[in-house]
């Protein structure tokens, strides 16, 4: 009989304890409502810092933005060719090929990989050819919106060895990271030589070329 009467009275006390807290919570509406309005404050700011640091900022591109990811493109090619012509360092070309990934599509890094590394017989070395178009900081170029993922970034480039060319960079966005998927370029000075000409012009040029191809993968 004690046994029950002291369940009895515990039970009691308990739901006097609760009974408390929610007296205290509608006896004081003002401090209620001081914590409804922290809450939401605080749910607020956490929205606003995710618009800023989180997808938005991430899918949102600037000049200042291409012009870091290109330097890095660039950068990041120049790092292996600059070890060049043997590339002893590397045990693969698919290592070259990951390295490139970090900074460019996959695509895009074994489209240079086939074009400026030469693997023969497992031994890997840098062929000699004209080097890839970067931008040109110094000048003017536009960032042109294809999609929330896709960017382009485009300036006319002028160089002997290549006329008058309008190059655009293709930025794409993979996880969250910008990638350069591919360079488009539209040649401005469609021009030939007629006539006679033509094959002395063609073979001028060629030797320029040649020439400028050595000065631009010097190795030493």
């Amino acid at each position: 009989m004690k046994k029950i009467s002291y369940g009895v009275g515990l039970s009691l006390l308990l739901l006097a304890g609760c009974g408390t807290a929610e007296e205290s919570t509608e006896a004081n509406p003002a401090e209620a409502q001081a914590v409804k309005e922290t809450q939401e404050e605080t749910f607020e700011t956490a929205s606003t810092d995710k618009a800023v640091n989180g997808d938005t900022e991430e899918a949102e591109m600037t000049k200042e933005k291409a012009a870091e990811v290109l330097r890095q493109y660039e950068d990041t090619f120049m790092e292996v060719i600059d070890k060049g012509p043997e590339l002893k360092e590397y045990e693969s070309r698919d290592e070259i090929i990951q390295q490139f990934s970090t900074i460019m599509t996959k695509e895009q890094a074994e489209d240079l990989a086939d074009i400026y590394i030469n693997d023969k017989d497992g031994t890997l070395s840098v062929v000699a050819t004209e080097a890839p178009i970067w931008l040109k900081y110094d000048q003017d170029y536009n960032v042109e919106k294809i999609s929330e993922g896709e960017y382009h970034v485009i300036q006319n480039n002028s160089s002997e060895l290549r006329g008058n060319l309008e190059v655009t960079f293709v930025l794409v966005l993979d996880n969250d990271s910008w990638l350069v998927s591919k360079t488009k370029t539209d040649n401005k000075e469609k021009t030939e030589p007629e006539g006679n000409n033509n094959a002395e012009a063609e073979g001028l040029e060629s030797e320029k070329q040649e020439d400028r191809i050595e000065d631009e993968m010097d190795f030493k």
